[in-house]
Formats: C-alpha cells, structure tokens, sequence
C-alpha cells in the first residue's frame, strides 16, 4: 500500500514538473515573439534614422551651394561698384571741362564784341579795317563753331557716363535683392536642419530606451531559466520554490521604473542629449549599468558629472538593487575626471 502511494506521489510530482516546464516553454515563446517585434521596430526606426541623416548631408550640402554662391555674388558686386568708380571720376572731369570751355568762349566773345564796337566808328573810314573785321569774325565764328562742337562732344560722353552710372547702380540693386532672397533661402533651410536633427535625437532616444527594455526581457528569461534548474535540483521541496511569474513581475516593475525615471531625466535642462562616452570607465558602471543610463537619455560624463540630487534619486529608483550605490562609487567625481582626462577642461 505504502508503495502504491509513493508511485502515486511520484507521478504527482513529475505531472507538476511537467507543467512547469511547459508554462516555463511557452512563456519563453511569448516573450521570443516579443522580442522579435521589438527587434523589428528597432530595425525600423534605424532605417529611419538612416533616412534622416541623408537628409541632413542633402541639406548641409546645399546650404554650402547656397553659401558659395553668395559669397561669389557679393564679390561680383564688389568688383561692378569698382568698375563703376573711373567713369564717376570722369563725368566729373567732364562737367569741369565743360563749365571750363563755357567760361572761355563767353570771355572771347565779350572780348571780340567789346573789339567790333571799338573798330565800328572807324568802318567808314577805311576798307581795309573792315575787311580785316570780317576775317575776325569768320575766325571767331571758325572757333566758336569748333568749341561747341567740342561742347556737344562733351555732352554726350557726359551723357554716355550719366547711362552707365545708372545701369551700373540698377545691377547692383538687382544683386542685393537677389542676395537678400538668398539668405531667405539660407535661413530656411537651417531651421529645417534644426527640425530634423531634433527629430533624429528623439528617436536615438526612443531606441535606447527601447534596448534597455530588451536586455531586461533577456535578463528575466535568464532568471527563469536558473529557477527551473533550481526546481530540477529541489524536487522534493516544491513549498520553498519560488513561482517563475514573480521574476517577470518584478523585471516589468524594473522596466516601468526605469522608463519613469527616463521622462524625468529629460525634463532636466542640464541633462540634454549630448556626445556619446564611454560611461564603463566611471567606477561603479559596468556594460548593463551603461545601457541602462543609455536607456534614460544619459550618455556623456557631462551628464553624469551635473547630477543633482533629484536625479540621484530618481537613477536609484530605477536601479534599486544596489542602493546609495551612486553615491557610494562617486560616480559624479569619476565623470569629472574622466570628462578632464578626455577633453582636457575642467567642468
């Protein structure tokens, strides 16, 4: 009887092992889809990444276009208001010229006139001074014929300058206006630039986050798998097992802690994205440690050094397995010494 029991109790228990590992088998399958979807996003948000930088190096590479142009632009005017510069100095030499001449020919004629008006009581008298005043006249019309022609002369190159002082100032105006448009131009573009590179930042940041999740997926099938070795090896102490499930409860309570405390971390302003260090080399930090901080947006000695005591607190909610270990290890002072022996500047 005694042996019929035994086998009965041995059945019972292989039943109960039995079951274990099949809940164990299937909800390792679960969590193996999941992990397979976020390994999808995750592929996903890369190539959308991808996507984004080339559209960043389009948009830099035309913003230097847009740049050069302008700068070639601004030069050409330079050297048009240069060119410019001779023909001013020589319509003013021509109004002095001409103002010259005017002044010349007025005295010659008064001069000419005030001589006929002297020689005219004389006319009767003899022939000869009038003959001799006729040639002085046709002489004075002779030259006053040949200074106005010169005057006419004048006019027209004065004209001509006046013409390519004007054109030259309307291609100017145009250049200005066009380097006005440009520079429009410029600054759209750099805001569009700042747009998408913010919006790349936010997704460098989702994916971390979503990496982090991923390890404490693995790190909570790694623990269920050591409990079902632990039962393998205490068969016969089933009511000192304890259930698989409270090891994925609490990893999930980890996941949420630390997603909570990765929303407060950015609200911080000192805690920005910034460059990506090597956080292992802060002693206390190992590979996990790092993701994790990688996972709520801390990715630079910079950040790590400027910790307050708020987010102190909210990295050792996170992490609660190891308390006060933050200040313990010192991580702020090994983050300044790292970020001095790095870039050489003191924080």
């Amino acid at each position: 009887m005694s042996y019929l029991l035994g086998q009965i109790l041995l059945c019972l228990l292989l039943a109960g092992v039995l079951g274990l590992v099949l809940g164990w088998f299937l909800r390792g399958m679960r969590q193996r889809a999941d992990i397979d979807r976020l390994n999808s996003d995750l592929q996903g948000h890369e190539l959308r990444l991808k996507e984004s930088e080339h559209d960043n190096d389009v948009l830099r590479q035309s913003l230097k276009d847009l740049e050069y142009a302008f700068h070639k632009e601004q030069e050409q005017s330079k050297a048009r208001i240069q060119q410019l510069e001779p023909f001013r100095a020589e319509a003013t030499w021509l109004r002095q010229e001409l103002n010259n001449s005017n002044t010349e020919k007025n005295a010659e004629i008064d001069k000419l006139c005030a001589d006929v008006n002297a020689l005219r009581p004389f006319v009767h008298e003899t022939r000869v001074n009038e003959t001799v005043v006729e040639r002085l006249h046709s002489q004075l019309r002779t030259q006053a014929e040949a200074k106005e022609s010169q005057v006419q002369q004048l006019k027209s190159r004065l004209g001509e300058c006046v013409s390519k002082q004007i054109r030259l100032e309307a291609d100017n105006q145009s250049l200005i206006n066009s380097l006005q448009r440009q520079c429009a131009e410029v600054e759209e573009l750099q805001g569009k630039l700042r747009r998408l590179q913010g919006q790349a930042n936010s997704e460098v940041r989702t994916l971390h986050r979503r990496l982090v999740v991923q390890d404490l997926l693995q790190q909570t099938i790694n623990e269920q798998q050591r409990t079902i070795d632990e039962l393998k090896k205490k068969r016969g102490k089933p009511n000192k097992i304890t259930p698989a499930g409270g090891y994925a409860r609490a990893a999930k309570a980890r996941v949420v802690r630390i997603q909570r405390a990765a929303r407060d971390l950015e609200r911080s302003k000192h805690l920005e994205p910034e460059e990506q260090d090597d956080l292992k080399r802060i002693r206390g930090i190992g590979p996990v440690m790092e993701r994790v901080l990688n996972g709520m947006g801390v990715t630079s000695f910079r950040q790590v050094a400027k910790f307050t005591a708020a987010d102190v607190k909210r990295v050792q909610t996170a992490i609660d397995r190891f308390p006060d270990r933050i200040v313990r290890d010192d991580w702020m002072g090994g983050a300044r010494r790292e970020y001095e022996k790095k870039y050489g500047d003191k924080l």
